[in-house]
């Protein structure tokens, strides 16, 4: 940790988040950070975090530079993911499980040498299923069968943006995740739809949540329940439902319930 200071390292705004309005699920969750660390402890805590992707960099490194010495970078597709993010004190908490964007929203890089822009930055909100069939058609493919995702790899090669999309995501329940419950109703929890503006997720034993991240880029203030939203949280719902639909409710066939504003009422 010699080389990372902790006064240079991002402090999270939303770390002592009291949750107000918030689910109460998640003031009992297992990541959440007691309230006795302080300040200057969960910096030092971020800083050997920062270390830790420090040394990725470092093997990313030097496995770019070992394609370039094998004269093989212009023919490789180098494509740098992660499956979920990390909390790292926003709100309050560690880990991931939650669909704050410190969790749900991830780094996605791509480098094609000679063919990709170099440098460019596509804004529009991409789900993890659109990665494999972008991949197929750069390299000249198509998925063998229907999928969920979609190939944006023309709008990047001509330098522009993909068309916008809603972007959905789901996860088991925290009982289910930490505690070991086997209920199927466990299992199928959270269900998010974002649509580069505003997040909605439809929480089956809590609460619902609505965030403007246009006005509110830290998601501390949950908007689901208020009535003036009444009307997108109805159509967010029917956003979530017809995709279920489309891929097989399955134990998501509580999506399916009437799409009424019930936040308020949960």
């Amino acid at each position: 940790m010699n080389c990372i200071q902790k006064t240079r390292c991002r402090f999270p705004l939303s770390f002592r988040d009291p949750l107000d309005g918030k689910p109460l699920s998640q003031a009992r969750a297992k990541f959440q950070i007691p309230s006795t660390v302080t300040d200057d402890q969960f910096r030092r805590v971020i800083a050997y975090y920062y270390a830790l992707i420090t040394h990725i960099d470092i093997q990313v490194d030097r496995l770019l530079r070992a394609l370039e010495t094998q004269g093989i970078i212009q023919d490789t597709i180098v494509a740098f993911i992660s499956d979920h993010g990390e909390m790292l004190g926003d709100h309050g908490f560690t880990e991931k499980c939650l669909m704050y964007e410190a969790s749900v929203r991830v780094p996605c890089l791509l480098s094609w040498r000679g063919t990709l822009p170099a440098e460019a930055r596509v804004k529009t909100p991409l789900g993890g299923v659109d990665l494999m069939p972008t991949l197929l058609a750069l390299a000249g493919e198509e998925p063998p069968s229907p999928i969920d995702g979609r190939s944006v790899a023309a709008a990047i090669l001509a330098g522009e943006e993909p068309t916008p999309q809603p972007v959905f995501a789901e996860i088991a329940s925290n009982e289910a995740i930490y505690h070991g419950a086997q209920d199927p109703e466990q299992l199928a929890a959270h269900a998010m739809v974002y649509d580069g503006r505003w997040k909605y997720i439809r929480n089956r034993f809590d609460i619902d949540e609505l965030y403007d991240l246009e006005t509110d880029a830290e998601e501390m203030r949950n908007l689901a329940v208020q009535p003036e939203h009444r009307e997108r949280v109805d159509s967010m719902r029917r956003q979530i439902a017809e995709m279920v639909c489309h891929t097989g409710p399955g134990p998501y066939d509580w999506c399916l319930s009437d799409g009424a504003m019930t936040a308020a009422t949960q």
